[in-house]
């Protein structure tokens, strides 16, 4: 046996022990949760008092930017300047006060506010189709070199009897266009035999141009579409009639000029009709507005 006398050691006094080790951990999750609470306390104390809502809405709520608006053009009119009031005399009733002079005309008005107005919607499709109308057209091949995509138009018109033909019939509103167009359709199918058939405006704004309006574009595609429907008509060996007002010469021409290319007659009808007698007409109400 030696000696030397080993007095015992707690292990729960060693810097490295478990024990030491766990306590210490404790101790930092006390203090951690202690300075977040304080943090949570001192924002609900402070954070309120400097909130930047309160300067302009009450805090939990939007702000009304139409009002704000409001506000701001009625005090920019406010301060508008004003006409200076005449000098008056300091002795009404004195003799001595001379004649009072006229004031000068000086009545000032603030300008009126005009916001920035963008263009319109009719403007804004018309220049869409307008843009969509001049691209290039890729991948898109009507007929191959050296095909034969259609039947050709002499021999078509050998075996159904008859030509095609466009028959363009404009003018005002109430000139008779439908009317002698239905009276024509009925001579040349029931008595004649022929294969015929009528476009009409009206029928056109029930479907293929129902999203046009009535503005000079809108006119302008409204023309377009009815013109390539026709031609379509037409070079199956069909007698087409088109029955639209199409007031723009332009347009009529852009149509004469599409069948042209392609071989197709087109004939322009004008219902030359005094626009008084339009008016006593009037079927669809529209000269009285």
């Amino acid at each position: 046996m030696s000696g030397h006398h080993y007095s015992p050691v707690d292990d729960d006094e060693l810097p490295g022990s478990f024990r030491h080790r766990q306590r210490t951990l404790q101790r930092w999750r006390v203090s951690m949760l202690g300075a977040f609470l304080s943090g949570v306390v001192v924002t609900m104390l402070v954070y309120p008092r400097v909130l930047p809502c309160r300067a302009c809405a009450p805090c939990g709520t939007t702000a009304n930017i139409g009002a704000v608006v409001d506000d701001a053009v009625k005090r920019a009119v406010a301060q508008c300047p004003t006409c200076p009031s005449c000098p008056e005399c300091p002795h009404l009733n004195s003799k001595e006060c001379p004649p009072a002079p006229a004031c000068p005309s000086c009545a000032l008005t603030c300008p009126e506010l005009q916001g920035a107005s963008g263009p319109s919607d009719d403007e804004v499709v018309a220049r869409h189709r307008e843009r969509m109308l001049s691209r290039p057209m890729v991948n898109i091949l009507e007929c191959k070199p050296g095909q034969v995509c259609r039947a050709d138009s002499l021999n078509r018109s050998r075996v159904i009897g008859q030509k095609g033909i466009t028959l363009w019939m404009t003018g005002l509103s109430g000139s008779g266009k439908t009317t002698i167009a239905e009276a024509l359709e009925k001579r040349l199918l029931y008595a004649l035999g022929k294969n015929v058939f009528r476009i009409d405006g009206d029928n056109l704004r029930t479907g293929l141009t129902r999203d046009l309006g009535f503005s000079p574009d809108d006119r302008t595609e409204s023309v377009r579409r009815a013109s390539q429907v026709a031609a379509l008509f037409s070079e199956a060996g069909i007698i087409t009639m088109v029955t639209l007002i199409s007031p723009y010469r332009k347009d009529r021409d852009a149509a004469r000029e599409m069948h042209a290319v392609q071989g197709i007659p087109f004939m322009e009808v004008f219902m030359d009709v005094p626009l008084s007698v339009v008016q006593a007409r009037d079927p669809k109400g529209l000269y009285k507005k």
